[in-house]
Order: C-alpha cells, then structure tokens, then sequence
C-alpha cells in the first residue's frame, strides 16, 4: 500500500482534512468509505505518534507514557496499557495504535520525578492528540 501512504502523506502537506483523504482514497483503491477512513485514521494515529515520541527523544526525554483514549469505549487491550511507562528506545509494539481507529497517544513522562508533560486528559481524549 505504498501508493495510499504517499498519498496520504501529499494530502497531510496540502493541509486536507480526514474526511477529504478518505473520500480520495475511496475513489482512488475502489474500497467503501468506512474501510477508507479508517485507514486515514490508524495511519494519522501511526504517524503522530511516532513524531512525538521522536521530538521526546531528540529533547533528550528517555521514556514516555501510554495514554489510553476512548473513555467508556475504551477496549481492554488499551485498558491494561494505559499509564504504563517504556523507554523511548524500545517504542514499536508497545505505542499506539494497537488496532485500527485506536484513540491512544503517548506523553513524555519521567516516571522517577513523578511528572509529566502535557497529559492531562480532556474529556475521553489525550491532549495533543491529532486524530
């Protein structure tokens, strides 16, 4: 699916929403809306991620937080992640997203000082989260 990855990353520059990519991706590969948005979603979430725990990283931050969304819908794989904290280093299947459509982000922690930054939850969502 390289094709839809370099698409959704054009579509990301030129600054197009989920909705639009979904609708392109629909028309583009031939699949339903729904099969379409949900892959904009993950990948969205797939990349932000990634990205954040990068900026971390390149601060100088050695770990990060596992910050379960979803609230009441929250699903148990996510439920027995969430506040678990990992080294940055080790990030692959230990971040979000688990599954498609996972509402979970990651924040810098460090979990000796007992901090961390920009965690607080809104509602049933992480701050900073892009999806």
């Amino acid at each position: 699916m390289q094709r839809g990855q370099r698409l959704l990353a054009q579509a990301r520059g030129c600054g197009k929403g989920n909705a639009a990519i979904s609708r392109t991706i629909q028309d583009r590969f031939g699949v339903g809306y729904w099969q379409a948005e949900r892959l904009v979603r993950t990948e969205t979430s797939y990349v932000a991620n990634r990205a954040a725990l990068r900026r971390y990283a390149d601060a100088g931050y050695m770990q990060y937080e596992y910050l379960a969304g979803g609230g009441s819908r929250m699903c148990p794989v996510c439920a027995k992640m969430d506040g678990r904290v990992f080294p940055i280093a080790q990030a692959g299947k230990n971040m979000p997203p688990m599954h498609p459509r996972c509402w979970c982000g990651v924040v810098v922690t460090d979990e000796a000082d007992g901090w961390r930054m920009a965690g607080e939850r809104m509602g049933c969502k992480a701050v900073g989260m892009l999806i």
